[in-house]
């Protein structure tokens, strides 16, 4: 396996979640200058990319970084700053996101270690689904599915006039039954107190989707959103027989290695996600697909195999690492790697990539003493880093140790009071304190330590993206040792939180392409009425969590927009409101049943959310 080709590749995946942030909170800190938790999550940003770019000696995006990070320095500090400066910012960012996308186009897929080594089980996700027809409906449905029709949910979102709501969403019945096929209604017509203002309509027809958005133009009528549906959610044959074996204990030939680009793990995800929402529609026919649930185990399992990555292949780049920064710094160190081999997933690997950086860095920098230094005190001349690794079934513990010199409590709670941070000599844990962003005993910065950034990003990364602990062992003049505890075989899966028509709806980040704010002047609309989206070239079809969107251009809301691909398609997702982005273990998502078509009650790491499904853009 080449490292450095698996080194570019995770260090081009952080980066460009990196970039994403980082003009996000530009953007912030253009309106709020004197934001220090802005300046502080900015400043880990550049730090992040340049220290990135160092240990991958890509001195152009290293150089830009360093000196941005040397502007916001300054802004830290106090510094004002006037517009130009602030064109220059974004112009350098800029800069920067071209270096990453010619480093982008010109790099390799990265190497994935394919081997059983560590097969954790992953749970089943079966959602129910609701029985939402009489045996009378399901007979219309099977007369329509043979005739070839086409199966619909349609939603009517109508104007809010009380004692006319009921003749209104009458007279929108009688349009649909005159053009398709009514199936079912909610709420049902018969019910007049019922609340008319969100009318639902399963439909069949053989005509296009112009005909019957034309059916529901009316004037009470202020927003409809239209989704394809499948038959066989719905409806079995008897008959139907399903016999598919898969090997639980077949093994894939040790050592054997291939090379999987992302974004085709993203799509075989998608592919997994599919089949798992499609079989849980089943579960009440176990007998019969009990073998198709064991098949989508099994592929999660192979795909939880294509993306963990051996721990060994994070090393390889880091004597090289400690060989620069001593020539840098004029020191001599020794790197010696032990323990046990072991997998994480490619996610864990790139942010313990650069946490292990950093503390590396640390080490080198301020841990280690000259030659003469260690001459002096009778240490061997070249000092000694160590990684050590082990692993249970719980936790992954790495350990990061020096020889060097240790840290002098008093000098650092001394600076710590000099700052204005509450001390108590005694008591006071000095990692709390090394980690407090821009903090620093180094007096003059340079391009290699002595922002204050390195420790706080550490903690960061260790607590906020892995859940896990860091732990600081001191010994004055005998050295420093860390403990990176972090949960083993942790597969972590992102999500966006956002608000939808009211209702706070979870959706998976890995199908986003891109989110941006509406914009009125990218809407398409033809002379039925029917709405699409440009984003670039693309002219995109629009969804909301309800289905493809239908509405009138003066009638339409702010909110965001979220470009979303699946299975190779590539649609424009609708939300009013986005909140978050979290990072949740894979196994900690469960899909309880479908609420809606594609729209599924779900917990996330025990609390209970809406999961929208981003096969919606399938329909």
């Amino acid at each position: 396996m080449d490292s450095a080709l698996a080194h570019v590749d995770e260090f081009l995946q952080n980066a460009e979640e990196i970039m994403t942030d980082l003009n996000k909170s530009l953007e912030l800190w253009k309106d709020d200058k004197y934001n220090r938790e802005i300046i502080d999550k900015i400043f880990r940003y550049m730090h992040s990319l340049k220290s990135g770019a160092a240990f991958l000696e890509l001195t152009k995006l290293e150089s830009t970084a360093h000196k941005l990070e040397t502007l916001f320095d300054g802004f830290r500090k106090g510094a004002g700053s006037d517009q130009i400066s602030v064109e220059t910012i974004f112009k350098a960012v800029k800069h920067m996101g071209k270096e990453l996308d010619r480093l982008n186009e010109t790099r390799s897929p990265i190497s994935i270690d394919f081997s059983p080594e560590s097969q954790p089980e992953i749970a089943s996700t079966a959602s129910v689904k609701r029985d939402l027809f009489t045996s009378f409906q399901k007979e219309l449905l099977h007369e329509a599915s043979g005739r070839g029709e086409k199966l619909y949910r349609i939603i009517c979102h109508l104007d809010e006039f009380p004692q006319m709501l009921y003749a209104r969403a009458y007279l929108l019945m009688n349009n649909l039954e005159l053009t398709v096929n009514v199936i079912s209604t909610s709420p049902d017509m018969k019910d007049k107190s019922s609340d008319f203002t969100r009318f639902t309509a399963f439909i069949t027809t053989d005509l296009e989707e112009s005909s019957i958005y034309r059916a529901v133009n009316v004037d009470s009528v202020i927003r409809v959103d239209l989704i394809r549906l499948d038959y066989s959610s719905y409806l079995e044959k008897a008959d139907d027989v399903i016999n598919l074996n898969f090997d639980d204990t077949e093994e894939m030939p040790t050592g054997s290695w291939i090379r999987v680009e992302q974004r085709r793990i993203d799509e075989l995800v998608g592919y997994i996600d599919q089949l798992k929402l499609s079989t849980g529609r089943f579960s009440s026919y176990r007998t019969k697909m009990d073998d198709l649930h064991t098949l989508s185990k099994g592929m999660e399992k192979v795909l939880l195999n294509v993306t963990l990555v051996p721990m060994n292949s994070l090393f390889k780049g880091f004597p090289r690492f400690v060989r620069e920064l001593c020539r840098k710094t004029g020191k001599s160190a020794e790197l010696q790697i032990s323990g046990e081999s072991c997998t994480v997933d490619r996610s864990v690997f790139d942010v313990l990539s650069e946490t292990l950086q950093h503390l590396i860095r640390n080490a080198v920098y301020h841990g280690l003493e000259s030659i003469d230094e260690r001459r002096a005190v009778g240490k061997s001349e070249s000092g000694l880093i160590e990684i050590i690794t082990s692993k249970d079934d719980e936790q992954i513990v790495l350990t990061v140790r020096d020889d060097g010199c240790g840290i002098n409590r008093n000098e650092i709670l001394e600076e710590a009071v000099r700052r204005g941070y509450p001390v108590d000599f005694e008591q006071s844990d000095l990692l709390s304190i090394l980690s407090r962003p821009g903090f620093s005993t180094v007096k003059d910065a340079d391009n290699i330590s002595g922002r204050g950034v390195g420790l706080d990003l550490v903690i960061h990364n260790i607590q906020d993206k892995l859940k896990g602990e860091l732990l600081m062992r001191n010994t004055f003049g005998k050295g420093l040792e860390y403990k990176i505890i972090i949960p083993a075989s942790r597969v972590l899966t992102k999500i966006i939180m956002m608000r939808c028509g009211g209702r706070t709806i979870a959706f998976p980040s890995r199908n986003v392409e891109s989110s941006s704010p509406f914009e009125r002047r990218l809407l398409v609309e033809d002379h039925n009425g029917v709405l699409t989206y440009r984003s670039g070239d693309d002219e995109l079809s629009i969804y909301t969590e309800s289905g493809k969107l239908h509405q009138k251009l003066e009638n339409f809301e702010p909110g965001y927009v979220l470009v979303v691909r699946y299975l190779g398609l590539k649609a424009a997702l609708f939300v009013d409101e986005l909140l978050m982005e979290k990072e949740l273990v894979s196994e900690n998502l469960r899909l309880q049943n479908e609420k809606e078509p594609f729209l599924y009650n779900a917990l996330l790491s025990g609390r209970e959310y809406l999961y929208l499904s981003p096969s919606i853009i399938s329909s």
